[in-house]
């Protein structure tokens, strides 16, 4: 498998699969950051439609120096700025509201607990104390404030530390202090739910 800054350089050769690739490597990540970001599936599905249009249009300025999912998600966290400045005292659903998977059409209750082997599976209690902790530590991610959720998610999309204080525009340390204290913050919430 090609490495991303190798498809990028098919792709500006003329080789239109490439970019196919790029996209199919990084739409689940994105995807879930978007939907996480926005609490709305609709509106996670067209912010990641205009990443990737965005990406497209901006490729031959990428750096190959950068990883590119970083770069990609940078580009997603701008556009959900400028989304929500713009959608400024709209209502929102809830972040904790079912969502199916990339690419369904239909609902799901389901949760990341509930696709877990084990024998768990097999114990409809346990199932649904899964259910019910995962949506308790939904709703806790969504009420984290603002920049402490976004550096939780980039950080859950496989983002280093310093490729979130880049797409923050923030020193590396202020970064890892969000992080820590969306940590804390989830852990006090979290137990007091126990």
């Amino acid at each position: 498998m090609d490495d991303d800054g190798k498809l990028i350089r098919r792709y500006l050769s003329g080789e239109a699969t490439a970019f196919d690739e790029l996209v199919q490597r990084h739409q689940g990540p994105l995807f879930g950051y978007l939907l996480r970001m926005t609490g709305i599936r609709e509106e996670a599905e067209d912010l990641a439609q205009d990443a990737f249009v965005r990406v497209l249009g901006n490729l031959g300025r990428y750096r190959h120096r950068d990883r590119f999912r970083a770069w990609l998600m940078s580009i997603a966290r701008n556009l959900v700025f400028d989304r929500s400045r713009r959608a400024a005292g709209m209502k929102t659903v809830s972040a904790d509201a079912p969502a199916a998977a990339p690419g369904s059409d239909v609902e799901s209750t389901e949760t990341l607990g509930d696709r877990l082997p084990g024998p768990a599976h097999r114990q409809p209690e346990a199932v649904a104390e899964r259910r019910e902790r995962a949506a308790v530590a939904q709703k806790a991610i969504a009420a984290l404030p603002e920049v402490q959720r976004e550096v939780f998610l980039l950080r859950q999309a496989g983002l280093t530390f310093r490729e979130i204080a880049k797409a923050q525009k923030c020193p590396l340390n202020t970064a890892l202090g969000r992080m820590h204290d969306a940590v804390m913050t989830l852990r006090g919430r979290l137990e007091e739910k126990a």
